[in-house]
C-alpha cells in the first residue's frame, strides 16, 4: 500500500536512505554500490539540498541511472511512510569523517529503529553505540560491495528483516523523548 501512494514500483526490492546529503554521510558508497545489487534493485534517497543531490546524481555509475530515484526533501510527517516502502534502511558514514565516525547519532536512525525497518549501517563506533548484529546488519565501513552485500542479505532473508527489525523496535523504546 505504502509503495502504491508513494508511485513506487511494486517488483523491486527498495533499499532507503533519508536525510542529508553531507559528503561526510558518506552516501557516495551507497551510489556505488548500486554495481554490486540485483537488476530488480531500487536505491531511495529522500532528502539533502538540491546542489548535493546533484553532486551524487553525477556519480552514478554508467548504466545505473534507473537504479537510483532521488526524491527533494519532504516534510518530516511522511518519512514514516517512505520507510514502510522499502526493504531496508541504509546508514551511511565515513571512517575518514572525525563527525561521521566518532560523533554523529543521526535522528534518522531512531527513525529507522521506530519504523520497524530492517538496517544495513556501516560499522563505524557512533552507530556501534546503539546497533549490533542483532539489530542491523552491519557492514565494513567505505565499501560500496560490502554495503551491497549487507542489502541483499536483509532483502533476501524476510525471517533475518524481520527479527532484527524487531529488536531494533524494542531496542528504540529505551531512546523515546519520555526516557531522554
Amino acid at each position: 500500500r505504502a509503495r502504491e501512494l508513494l508511485d513506487l514500483p511494486q517488483d523491486k526490492k527498495i533499499a532507503i536512505y533519508t536525510g542529508q546529503l553531507y559528503e561526510w554521510k558518506g552516501v557516495d558508497n551507497l551510489i556505488k554500490s548500486v554495481k554490486f545489487l540485483p537488476s530488480n534493485s531500487l536505491i531511495l534517497i529522500v532528502g539533502g539540498l538540491k546542489e548535493d543531490r546533484k553532486k551524487l546524481v553525477e556519480n552514478i555509475p554508467a548504466g545505473f541511472e534507473k537504479s537510483i530515484k532521488f526524491i527533494e526533501q519532504v516534510s518530516h510527517d511522511k518519512i514514516p511512510i517512505y520507510l514502510k516502502a522499502a526493504d531496508c534502511a541504509i546508514l551511511t558514514g565515513q571512517k575518514t569523517s572525525a563527525i561521521s565516525e566518532k560523533y554523529t547519532s543521526p535522528m534518522k536512525l531512531f527513525e529507522y529503529m521506530a519504523a520497524k525497518c530492517p538496517i544495513v549501517a556501516q560499522n563505524l563506533p557512533s552507530f556501534g553505540e546503539i546497533l549490533g548484529g542483532e539489530n542491523a546488519v552491519l557492514v565494513e565501513p567505505e565499501n560500496p560491495r560490502a554495503l551491497a552485500e549487507g542489502i541483499n542479505l536483509v532483502s533476501g532473508d524476510e525471517n533475518l528483516a524481520k527479527r532484527i527489525s524487531q529488536n531494533a523496535f524494542q531496542k528504540v523504546q529505551d531512546y523515546t523523548w519520555n526516557k531522554r
